[in-house]
């Protein structure tokens, strides 16, 4: 007999085998971060700033389980600076948006400009599939200001640096997460390394102790589970 792929075996919808499978993929997750999403009507003025982002802009705050990888299209009904179509123009990756524009910040979260005012959005964007992990009271060489994720994670794979506490060191408190890079930031910032093994922070603040929440890879892969054998 020849086996059948999981992916063919969901398609048949056999309900003494569906409800096996759906639980196996994890089918809420894959709903959540597998599809284009739509968030309809959203306030970025009443949401408001937030301390991990560039304080000019209001951030729409997303479920760890679906960080955006891609904006398709954003358009506002009100706000105090709108083109003539309300259509916002999308920028690109970790750019910080200026009037009429919008753009995927650094962390996967959706920023906004503060004095656009923008109170009635649809945005429209391309998830990312992740899982949320907080690591507390994180190491960070004070002298170098770098904490090296545990292996753990690097063995699964970083996608976003989703925040970061400084818990101890000179100064603390939640630092601003920038694009990836190999330079060390300026206070208050921080940010992933290229390479996604490590977070750099400002060596003159002196942090000692951080703890952080990253969007990681998430356990299951979905691609291979489908292409797969169903099981038994």
């Amino acid at each position: 007999m020849t086996a059948e792929k999981l992916q063919d075996g969901i398609n048949r919808c056999n309900p003494n085998s569906l409800a096996d499978y759906a639980r196996l993929i994890g089918l809420g997750d894959v709903l959540l971060g597998s599809l284009p999403i739509m968030r309809g009507r959203f306030s970025f003025a009443a949401a408001g700033a937030d301390a991990g982002q560039v304080a000019t802009l209001d951030v729409m705050k997303l479920d760890m389980g679906a960080k955006a990888a891609t904006i398709l299209r954003a358009w506002a009904r009100t706000g105090g600076a709108l083109s003539a179509t309300g259509e916002l123009a999308v920028q690109a990756f970790g750019a910080t948006p200026a009037t009429t524009q919008i753009a995927v910040a650094p962390n996967g979260d959706i920023v906004a400009l503060t004095a656009d005012a923008l109170t009635d959005v649809d945005v429209l964007y391309i998830p990312i599939k992740c899982q949320a992990v907080t690591l507390t009271d994180l190491p960070v060489v004070p002298g170098t200001g770098v904490a090296v994720l545990p292996q753990w994670v690097k063995d699964r794979g970083v996608v976003y640096l989703d925040s970061f506490n400084a818990t101890a060191g000179t100064v603390t408190g939640k630092k601003r997460v920038l694009v990836n890079g190999a330079v060390n930031p300026a206070t208050p910032q921080c940010r992933l390394s290229v390479d996604r093994t490590q977070v750099n922070c400002t060596v003159a603040d002196a942090v000692t102790k951080a703890t952080i929440t990253l969007a990681i890879l998430p356990p299951k892969d979905i691609y291979n589970q489908l292409l797969g054998n169903t099981p038994g």
